[in-house]
């Protein structure tokens, strides 16, 4: 069951149809296009899926995950498209962003960084990487648990950004809307 404050109103109203997926990694929601999304797990043979709240209408959706599937699926907001970020074939982070909201077809390789890479800055390899901002100069600002990076789209290039982080960070866009799940 969900329910959903309306300031305006001083009201709740409770939507009892909530898809039974497990959402993974993060409690936060990714807004985009009016919607709130997380990555939702299956149980059973069906692919994971991004699990889509439509704010106006008050209801769920499915929008399903880029071709080839990978594993530790991480959410984020590039440009105002969903981005999506895993670890394919145990080679390499690979990062699609869906140009059109909504619409499967539309998920387009934004870019692939070798596990190496990452190894190289961290001296580990990171759980995860979230794409968090992109810059006009074609650079990606991703974050660990611990680190932020630069990722170059132009040359490939990896820069690990100096210090250390161990709190949660977010680009911040000014919205009443809470985005905890």
């Amino acid at each position: 069951m969900t329910q959903i404050h309306t300031f305006g109103e001083n009201s709740w109203t409770t939507i009892p149809d909530f898809p039974s997926l497990f959402v993974s990694f993060s409690w936060l929601g990714r807004f985009v296009s009016g919607t709130l999304n997380w990555v939702g797990i299956r149980f059973g043979p069906n692919r994971d899926v991004i699990l889509s709240f439509d704010l106006a209408k008050e209801t769920y959706n499915e929008v399903l995950l880029p071709e080839p599937d990978g594993v530790n699926h991480m959410l984020g907001v590039l440009s105002n498209c969903l981005c999506v970020c895993f670890v394919s074939n145990e080679t390499h982070w690979d990062f699609w962003l869906m140009k059109q909201y909504g619409v499967a077809e539309s998920w387009t390789r934004l870019m692939m960084i070798p596990l190496n890479k990452t190894s190289d800055c961290l001296q580990f390899r990171p759980s995860f990487i979230q794409p968090l901002f992109m810059f006009e100069n074609s650079s990606v600002l991703l974050r660990t648990y611990i680190r932020f990076f630069l990722y170059n789209l132009n040359n490939g290039r990896l820069d690990c950004l100096p210090g250390s982080y161990d709190f949660d960070h977010h680009i911040y866009h000014e919205s009443l809307v809470s985005l905890k799940f």
